[in-house]
This record gives structure tokens, C-alpha cells and sequence, in this order.
């Protein structure tokens, strides 16, 4: 995955950046050029991983939370998987998007990544996903809303 590789916060930004406008960016999983596979929930640690990462541009913040977006509606309709472990991981990894959308919305952050995760929370699919879960995961931006 050469987002594994590349270290270039501008080419990182840019990756990000188009992976979040590609259609079937979110079909799972992913074949390599090494041949070895992503899954869904290999994707979203490293995503989440980076976006946690101290000292990350503003700019890599932002497209990284865009492209998790993408992926929350997707998470979201595995938290009713038969496997447990699926569905647990899922509703970490939902827990995990509240988690980061606090610390990107906090005050002491620019008013860029501010607004950026505005942005995000304001996407339909993003907002729907919050309000389903309000009472099931006590999604903490539910009561921001």
C-alpha cells in the first residue's frame, strides 16, 4: 500500500484526497501490487492511527477525516454483523471517529480543522450514522448536535 510507504505530508494530503473522491474506493479488500490484501478494518487503524499521530498537518488531518467519512456508513452497517468480533471491532471503530471528531472540533485547534470536521459531521451520511447510534454506542458528538 503506498500509503504505507510514502512519508510526504503533501503526497499523503493528495492521496487522501483523491482516494476520497474515487466510487468504489470502499470496496474491501484491497489488492496490492505486492499481491497482499487490506481489509476494511486494516484501512481504518492505519487512517486512524495517522490522523491520531502528534504533530500531523492540519491539511493531512483534514483529508484523513474526509476519507474516514467515507468509510463510517460502511462501519456503521457492521456493528449488526452475526460475527461478534466483527461487531464489536465496528463499534470501537465507531467510537474511535467520535473520539477523534472531539479532538479535531476542540478549541485549542485551528479554526481550519475546525471547520473541516464541521464538514464532516455535517454530511448526511456521517449525521445519519451519529443519530442511529445516539443511544447504542452513547456517541458523545450526538450531544453536540
Amino acid at each position: 500500500m503506498a500509503i504505507k510507504v510514502e512519508h510526504h505530508t503533501d503526497c499523503l494530503v493528495k492521496v487522501f484526497q483523491a482516494l476520497y473522491q474515487l466510487p468504489d474506493v470502499i470496496s474491501f479488500p484491497w489488492t496490492l501490487s505486492s499481491r497482499d490484501q487490506v481489509s476494511y478494518f486494516e484501512c481504518w487503524k492505519f487512517v486512524a492511527d495517522l490522523i491520531t499521530t502528534p504533530c500531523q498537518r492540519d491539511t493531512l488531518k483534514c483529508a484523513l477525516l474526509y476519507f474516514l467519512s467515507r468509510m463510517v456508513f460502511v462501519m456503521h452497517g457492521m456493528t449488526s454483523n452475526k460475527d461478534s468480533r466483527v461487531a464489536l471491532e465496528a463499534s470501537e471503530a465507531l467510537q474511535e471517529f467520535s473520539n477523534i471528531t472531539l479532538e479535531t472540533s476542540s478549541p485549542t485547534e485551528s479554526v481550519e480543522l475546525r471547520l473541516c470536521t464541521a464538514q464532516v459531521l455535517g454530511h448526511t451520511s456521517v449525521a445519519a450514522v451519529m443519530v442511529d447510534l445516539q443511544g447504542t454506542l452513547s456517541f458523545g458528538l450526538c450531544l453536540c448536535l
